[in-house]
Order: C-alpha cells, then structure tokens, then sequence
C-alpha cells in the first residue's frame, strides 16, 4: 500500500488514501500519505456486514465537510473515518442485499459531545 500511495503521489496525486476494506483480516486498514510526507494507518475492527453500499462516497464527502468547516486535511480525514465505521457498526435493515450505511449512526454516537 505505501509503494502504490507514492506511486501515485509521483503521478501528480497530492493526498493519497488507500483503503483497505476489502481485504479478509480481521481489522480493516487503510494507509494515509499527505502531500507533506506525513503517513500514517487507520484502524478498525472489521464489521460482519453487507451494508457497506456508499462507503467511499461516505468517506470523500465527510472529508470535504470537514475541510469546509476548517478542519486540516489529516483531522477531515480522521473524523472521516471515525464517522464511516459508526456508520458501518451500526447498520440498518434496509432493502435486501447489499445495503446502504447508517448516515446516522455518528450523530446519534456523539449525540452529547
């Protein structure tokens, strides 16, 4: 993961995350390099579900909300992350198959933050 992140980053790519939920571990990691050099791993216990429809549409999205709340690329990440994994942990029965995240998961979580 870190060779392809510098890969890409020669490549012209500034940010780099490569996620890493579709491995078969136990614990999903995904590997983090910034344009500054700064690198990094995320860490989550990897849930037993099929309702992970979204997830990296989820993930881009709330790092752009972070950053337009004026968060740093590395804290827009984090919170990113932490609000992707409450909406995985906390699944909803919608549909049939592979279904959709809980978006509410995280606002219910840190309800009283």
């Amino acid at each position: 993961m870190r060779e392809a992140a510098q890969q890409l980053q020669a490549a012209g790519t500034k940010n780099i995350i490569i996620k890493g939920g579709h491995g078969n571990t136990d614990t999903v990691r995904d590997y983090v390099l910034l344009e500054s050099g700064k690198d990094f791993w995320l860490s989550a216990p990897r849930v037993d579900t099929v309702r992970t429809h979204g997830t990296g549409d989820t993930l881009s999205s709330a790092m752009t909300a972070e950053i337009a709340k004026g968060n740093s690329i590395e804290t827009a990440i984090r919170i990113a992350k932490d609000y992707v994994e409450a909406a995985i942990r906390n699944t909803i029965q919608v549909g049939h198959g592979h279904g959709p995240l809980n978006h509410w998961a995280y606002g219910e979580a840190h309800a009283n933050d």
